[in-house]
């Protein structure tokens, strides 16, 4: 971007319209867009486009783009709260394997702790174990669920 006229015509090969929410394509040199521009022709910037596709979603108004977006978070919201709840989950179960583990790696705790107390640990291990597994496949789950929303949208 350069508002220098001399260097402009020696060094750009095409130019680009800004205007109204979008970009495009102009089809001339710089003589032809401060023509173009003192006779009004941007009001419509189609008439100054050489038929090169507009920036998306250009063709929308900006209350219109932000509508758009708002819809779609809106519908992405329950996807990013299962996410986010899975990631909780995930967390916590985390926390509590670890706290089990790491008296399991007591090498005392199988010496001092009645035997029916070391099998009540190794069970919950087990159970947390099982219940972060089912946790993580739900958080891919649902990643891929939001994902495959935001990709479709974005189409």
């Amino acid at each position: 971007m350069s508002h220098d006229r001399s260097l402009l015509k020696r060094s750009v090969d095409e130019f680009w319209l800004v205007e109204g929410g979008g970009v495009q394509a102009f089809a001339g040199d710089l003589d032809a867009y401060t023509a173009a521009r003192a006779a009004g022709a941007f009001e419509d910037p189609a008439e100054v486009s050489d038929g090169a596709p507009t920036a998306a979603g250009s063709d929308l108004s900006a209350a219109q783009r932000r509508r758009a977006a708002a819809e779609r978070r809106r519908a992405q919201k329950p996807l990013r709260d299962a996410v986010r709840a899975h990631e909780r989950d995930m967390e916590s179960l985390t926390r509590r394997l670890q706290a089990v583990e790491g008296r399991l790696a007591d090498p005392e705790i199988y010496q001092g702790l009645p035997k029916d107390e070391l099998d009540g640990l190794l069970a919950e291990s087990g159970r947390l174990r099982q219940r972060l597994e089912a946790a993580e496949e739900a958080w891919l789950a649902a990643s891929q669920n939001l994902e495959d929303l935001a990709s479709d949208e974005s189409s």
